[in-house]
C-alpha cells in the first residue's frame, strides 16, 4: 500500500505524495483508497475538514479528518462535546478509552463510542491529538455493524496517525519521518 501524508496547512483534496513536509506542524495520516470512498473538503471559521464517504455506503461509511486552528489542551472536555451528541439522541451509548499515549510528543486521546439509534448500530473511532497549532481530530464511522476484522484494521490504522514539526526549535521534540 503507498503511503501518502496530508499535510496540514495544505488542502487535503491536493494530496502529494511528496518529499517535502510543510514548514510547521503536518499531519500524517494514510487517506482510505479513492477506488472505495470519495473526498469532500470544507473549510470554515477556523476549521479545515475532509470527509471521505464509501461510493457504495455514502454517509454510513465514513472517514473523517478535522483541523481545528488553535491549541486545545482538555482532549477530555472535547471528547465530551463529541460524545454529547450521542448521549442525547442514542438509546444505547457507551465511550470507552482505547489509549491516552503521547504520539510523537503530542498530547493525544483514542477511544471509540457504540451507539443504537433508532435500532441502527452506529460505531465511531475517535482520536484527537492537541498540537502546539491545532487540534486534529481524526473520526471513523459506521452506521451498521461493523465486521471486527475490518474495525480492528481501521483501529491499527488509526493507531499510526501522528503530528509532526518541521521548525527549527521543534522537530527535535516532534521529529518527522524522512522520504528517500
Amino acid at each position: 500500500m503507498k503511503n501518502f501524508y496530508l499535510f496540514a496547512f495544505i488542502f487535503f483534496t491536493q494530496f502529494a505524495l511528496s518529499n517535502e513536509l510543510f514548514k510547521g506542524e503536518n499531519l500524517l495520516v494514510e487517506p482510505p483508497s479513492t477506488e472505495i470512498y470519495k473526498a469532500y473538503y470544507k473549510e470554515k471559521n477556523g476549521l479545515k475538514s475532509t470527509t471521505w464517504a464509501s461510493i457504495e455506503l455514502i454517509t454510513k461509511d465514513t472517514f473523517t479528518v478535522n483541523i481545528l486552528s488553535g491549541s486545545y489542551s482538555d482532549l477530555n472536555r472535547f471528547r465530551n462535546i463529541q460524545d454529547k451528541p450521542g448521549k442525547k439522541a442514542c438509546s444505547k451509548f457507551d465511550s470507552k478509552d482505547i489509549d491516552k499515549f503521547d504520539r510523537n510528543g503530542y498530547q493525544s486521546l483514542f477511544w471509540e463510542t457504540t451507539c443504537i439509534l433508532n435500532g441502527t448500530p452506529i460505531q465511531v473511532l475517535q482520536l484527537a491529538i492537541s498540537g502546539n497549532d491545532s487540534l486534529y481530530h481524526i473520526r471513523k464511522l459506521w452506521q451498521f455493524k461493523v465486521s471486527d476484522s475490518d474495525y480492528s484494521d481501521w483501529k491499527e490504522q488509526m493507531i499510526q496517525i501522528s503530528v509532526c514539526d518541521t521548525r527549527k526549535k521543534r522537530k527535535m521534540k516532534h521529529p518527522c519521518p524522512s522520504f528517500k
